[in-house]
C-alpha cells in the first residue's frame, strides 16, 4: 500500500494532507489473522482500526498481526485501538503482535512503554510460529 496525499491551498499556502489510512484483513494461511494499515492512524482511523481488529480476533486464530509498517502516524487513539485490542485478544486465549521497524510506529509505543504489552516486532519474519 503506498501513502496518499492531496495537495491543496489555504491563505495561499499549499497544504499537504495525507488521505485517511487503509485497512484491510487477510488470513495468511497458518492460523494467524492479519490486519494491514498505512497512512495515519488517529481518531477517525483508530475506529476502523479497533472495528478491523475485533472482526480479526472474532475468527479465533492463534495470533492476530497488526502490521503497521506502512503507517506514516500512529497517535494517542491508535495506541488505545491497539491497547484495547491486545487486552481483549489476550482474554480470547490470542495473541496481538504489532509488526513496525518505523519511527512513526515505534517511537510512541516506546515513549508510552508498550512495546512488549504489543508485542512490537519490526517484520513478519520476527514473529513465532503461530502452529503448536
Amino acid at each position: 500500500m503506498s501513502r496518499q496525499t492531496v495537495t491543496r491551498t489555504t491563505a495561499h499556502v499549499p497544504v499537504r494532507t495525507p488521505l485517511l489510512a487503509r485497512i484491510a484483513t487477510y488470513y495468511d494461511g497458518i492460523d494467524r489473522m492479519v490486519v494491514v494499515a498505512d497512512g495515519d492512524i488517529d481518531a477517525p482511523e483508530a475506529d476502523e482500526l479497533h472495528r478491523q481488529l475485533a472482526a480479526a480476533a472474532a475468527q479465533h486464530p492463534r495470533q492476530l498481526v497488526a502490521d503497521l509498517e506502512a503507517v506514516t502516524f500512529l497517535g494517542d487513539a491508535g495506541l488505545q485501538s491497539l491497547t484495547v485490542a491486545s487486552q481483549k485478544a489476550n482474554a480470547a486465549g490470542c495473541a496481538l503482535y504489532v509488526i513496525s521497524s518505523s519511527a512513526a510506529v515505534a517511537r510512541p509505543v516506546h515513549l508510552t512503554g508498550l512495546p512488549s504489552a504489543l508485542n512490537l516486532r519490526d517484520s513478519m519474519a520476527d514473529l513465532p510460529s503461530p502452529v503448536a
